[in-house]
């Protein structure tokens, strides 16, 4: 019988090594793995609460979970999202790609300010028609829906830049008297100090600001632009005059991601370096 030389041995062996090493590298499900540190963004309606459900679908929270209402200032709510978070909340539940594991829920209103014009089923709020549905979440109670009343209110708006409110926290007259709105800015007029403001793109729904004696945010150094998201201040006299009296403008969180069609989630997708 003929023996096999050595080397030819170590050939075939490493040979069969690196084909099964192929083979493994092969079975992970046809992708390249999203880079260390990456997370995306579900974004949606908190529907309820286990954990905290966002269209639907259920992400889990620990106390490693940060919790954040960013109009509220910088830092962290306390430790339980059922008493900072309320279902009818537009949130952003950050998250590993492919799991349902909470690392952040950031809370952002789309305009505070004072309820006019008041009916079963709307109101507007610094010149935004507000649509009020059997699904909107009132706090504290709908009794308290009155004209004069400070509204904050989330919700996903429609392509014309009304809100169909899904949460509406509601504090008494004369509680606050700064307010704010967020949106899209169009017609800007730099020689005037005007632009309009909708909370989309393309909104047929705008509003008029002067921004004349405005405060320009630091990240503003390069000026407003059409198509920028931005933040407008506005206080309690401001507000009642058309075009609103800007006493701050900032660039929105929305201009600092690119938001995405979300197929998993039915939502928006936001992927972002963490």
């Amino acid at each position: 019988m003929k023996r096999i030389n050595s080397n030819l041995l170590l050939a075939i062996m490493f040979s069969l090594v690196m084909a099964i090493i192929s083979m493994t590298a092969s079975c992970g499900g046809g992708g390249s793995s999203p880079a260390a540190g990456t997370q995306v963004v579900t974004k949606g309606v908190i529907t309820g609460f286990g954990s905290v459900f966002v269209n639907g679908v259920e992400f889990q929270t620990d106390a490693t979970t940060r919790r954040r209402h960013l109009d509220d200032g910088p830092g962290d709510m306390g430790s339980d999202d059922r008493l900072i978070f309320s279902e009818g909340m537009v949130v952003s539940v950050h998250h590993q790609p492919g799991s349902k594991k909470a690392t952040k829920i950031d809370f952002v209103n789309n305009l505070e300010g004072p309820v006019a014009n008041a009916t079963a089923t709307g109101c507007t709020i610094l010149g935004v028609p507000v649509i009020i549905g059997p699904n909107t979440v009132i706090k504290p109670n709908s009794a308290a829906f009155v004209n004069g009343a400070i509204a904050e209110v989330s919700g996903l708006p429609d392509g014309n830049g009304s809100i169909p409110a899904t949460f509406i926290e509601l504090k008494p007259p004369g509680t606050k008297n700064v307010f704010e709105i967020k949106g899209i800015v169009s017609n800007l007029n730099t020689a005037n100090k005007t632009f309009s403001i909708g909370a989309v793109q393309g909104a047929t729904n705008t509003v008029s600001v002067s921004f004349a004696a405005a405060v320009l945010d630091g990240n503003l150094a390069g000026g407003l632009a059409n198509g920028m998201f931005a933040e407008v201040k506005t206080d309690l006299a401001g507000s009642a005059a058309s075009p609103i009296k800007a006493t701050k403008v900032e660039a929105g969180l929305e201009s600092e991601i690119e938001i995405e069609n979300e197929t998993e989630h039915g939502g928006a997708e936001v992927k972002q370096g963490q």
